[in-house]
């Protein structure tokens, strides 16, 4: 049976750690912030804003909540001038393509991937992530009918608004969408894997891009030490003559497994 990919695309595909690094720079030249205590003051408000918005995470966003809750009018105009200069194509890791077209020669690719919708679509046309897949059409997780489109489509790109807060019921979700296909889970976020791994399904296959540059949590990082994950230091790694493909081989054609199991004693008694 042909695998479904669910891949994850901040920091799995493409740099976002860098590129927020950049986005600060050039949102604080904007302003006139010119110290290093102004432009930790510019983190510590974007830092806030992830830790009190109900609304999706994105850089347009953090602009509408500084011109509500602070009524800064020239934030929310240095902002929208910054992202619409921004070219995210210069984001996109070296190895991000080359895994896209393995992953497509052998099943279904899902691009799954949380944040505000317009920023996270036009993160993956800037980056060409959507021709790589074909022109693979982009849907919105919170639009009615998405489990259908992502179905039909050979590939399809899914932002989801609320992926973080409920992987979980999610992925169980696209379990009903693929009841008889092999998942395959590729994630950077420790948090997110520890989550996939406690949905308990056998067919579900969870891989860790272990990047090193998201801090783990003391449960995450139990849930992940007990668990039986793929996990790599990065993409090249993944990419390369590694056991996940042997796998996702083994996971295709489920006879092959069979051939290479030892027989027990009992069954060369």
């Amino acid at each position: 049976m042909q695998p479904v990919f669910l891949v994850d695309v901040d920091d799995t595909l493409v740099d976002s750690h860098r590129f927020k690094a950049d986005f600060f720079t050039k949102y604080a030249q904007a302003l006139g912030f010119t110290t290093h205590k102004e432009k930790e003051q510019a983190w510590e408000l974007y830092r806030l804003y992830r830790q009190k918005t109900n609304e999706p995470i994105g850089m347009r966003g953090f602009g509408k909540w500084l011109k509500i809750y602070f009524s800064y009018e020239d934030n929310v105009k240095a902002i929208n001038e910054v992202i619409d200069n921004i070219c995210f194509e210069n984001y996109l890791l070296p190895e991000a393509k080359v895994l896209i077209e393995k992953l497509k020669a052998l099943g279904k690719v899902v691009l799954w991937t949380s944040g505000n919708f317009e920023e996270q679509q036009q993160k993956v046309t800037d980056t060409g992530l959507n021709l790589i897949l074909r022109g693979a059409e982009v849907v919105c997780a919170t639009t009615e009918g998405w489990q259908e489109k992502v179905l039909k489509e050979a590939d399809s790109i899914l932002i989801d608004p609320q992926k973080t807060k409920i992987t979980a019921d999610r992925l169980r979700q696209f379990r009903v969408i693929f009841p008889e296909n092999l998942l395959v889970y590729i994630d950077n976020s420790p948090s997110q894997i520890a989550k996939a791994m406690k949905v308990n399904d056998p067919e579900l296959t969870t891989v860790w891009v272990n990047t090193g540059d998201m801090e783990v949590d003391r449960e995450s990082r139990e849930t992940l030490l007990k668990g039986s994950q793929h996990g790599y230091s990065g993409l090249a790694e993944l990419i390369g003559d590694s056991p996940f493909w042997k796998m996702v081989e083994d996971g295709i054609n489920p006879g092959s497994r069979e051939k290479q199991r030892k027989p027990s004693h009992r069954e060369r008694g």
